[in-house]
């Protein structure tokens, strides 16, 4: 189960869990599929000149 720890806005929410759920469904284990999706949603708002709060990436977690 993926839920969130605090109210993320739906922008950042609909990005993060397409990441999620494109690397879920290309065979990674639902940790891992969040893991990546954390880092490339961080590098692509570090590249498009953001600075990466955590509240916006960070809220998601893995109870398992």
């Amino acid at each position: 189960m993926v839920s969130s720890l605090w109210k993320v806005d739906d922008e950042g929410t609909s990005i993060l869990m397409s990441g999620f759920y494109d690397n879920f469904f290309s065979g990674l284990f639902v940790r891992d599929a969040l893991h990546r999706a954390r880092v490339d949603f961080l590098s692509e708002n570090r590249a498009a000149g953001g600075d990466g709060d955590p509240l916006e990436w960070g809220a998601f977690v893995v109870a398992e």
